[in-house]
């Protein structure tokens, strides 16, 4: 197959006896999704190069990752999951008593100051994800047991997403 480098998106393709595989626009939209690889590709290799200039290679970041694993806690999780367990409840119930988001400001300037993303999520219009939330607080109530790290929950909850958000984005462009 014979791709122009530089060509116009509805250009000519030898596509190597595959003609009649595809309709003409469909053959446009495959050549800007490969050159949209291709992009993508050279911007990977020029970072990764960028990084291996400045010692950042694979075994830094092994390395990154077992202080973050060893690193303590800087709060206490018992206290935080607990904090952030009431004030959800008690913004939940203003929520559903048709309070504004600056009256919850108004009565709770701590909780939306430090969790100004917990606040955004519980007051969007339409609702939010209760699982990934209920999920994140568990992996709180974990670490102030002791059962967890802060970097083995981070794992977890970065995989929780993963699986949740990310991959049915994938599976459904296959």
């Amino acid at each position: 197959m014979g791709f122009p480098e530089d060509g116009p998106k509805t250009g000519v393709l030898d596509t190597g006896g595959l003609n009649g595989f595809c309709a003409g626009n469909d053959i446009s939209i495959i050549i800007t999704a490969l050159k949209l690889i291709c992009a993508i590709f050279n911007y990977i290799n020029h970072r990764l190069s960028q990084m291996s200039k400045i010692g950042f290679n694979r075994d830094s970041v092994k390395n990154l990752s077992e202080k973050a694993a060893n690193e303590p806690t800087r709060f206490n999780a018992t206290e935080r999951s607990a904090f952030v367990k009431d004030h959800i409840e008690k913004i939940t119930k203003m929520v559903k008593d048709k309070h504004s988001v600056d009256d919850i400001k108004a009565v709770f300037p701590e909780f939306c100051e430090q969790y100004p993303n917990i606040l955004e999520m519980i007051t969007r219009p339409g609702g939010y994800d209760q699982r990934s939330l209920d999920m994140m607080i568990r992996m709180l109530e974990k670490m102030g047991q002791g059962a967890a790290s802060q970097h083995e929950a981070s794992i977890q909850v970065g995989q929780h997403l993963l699986n949740a958000y990310v991959k049915p984005q994938l599976d459904s462009t296959e």
